[in-house]
């Protein structure tokens, strides 16, 4: 699978529409949430200086549906992290030699950060599964 992507599954009466809307809206992610899981990983962040604001402005990820899910209750849906990762080699670069490598990583924790936030505030369960 290439780097950045998750398939997960999605309940039938969550649209594609609104699974991006939730996934890419500025309160997907608060400052406080990033700086958390930045500082989990040894990198300092300045949120204040205008080349970091696009890391909390910018689009999170790309989400495609791939088909019908594991039951018929879900859909399947391809989420490509490739945005949020492409807004975090800045960030990481002065800290990390392979900043491509950290920014995977530190996508893929903030990926299962939004996980988690999406079912305790919406009650939305996006389970990964294999393709």
């Amino acid at each position: 699978m290439p780097s950045g992507e998750v398939y997960v599954k999605v309940p039938r009466e969550i649209s594609i529409s609104e699974l991006d809307h939730l996934i890419n809206s500025r309160a997907a992610l608060t400052e406080d949430e990033l700086l958390l899981v930045l500082k989990k990983h040894g990198i300092e962040w300045q949120p204040q200086s205008d080349e970091n604001r696009d890391l909390l402005e910018g689009q999170i990820a790309t989400i495609s549906p791939v088909g019908g899910g594991i039951d018929p209750a879900s859909v399947a849906v391809l989420i490509s992290l490739q945005p949020l990762i492409n807004a975090l080699i800045p960030v990481v670069t002065p800290f990390a030699k392979s900043a491509a490598s950290v920014a995977e990583k530190i996508a893929l924790d903030l990926w299962e950060h939004l996980k988690e936030k999406m079912w305790s505030e919406k009650h939305i369960a996006l389970r990964e599964q294999r393709r």
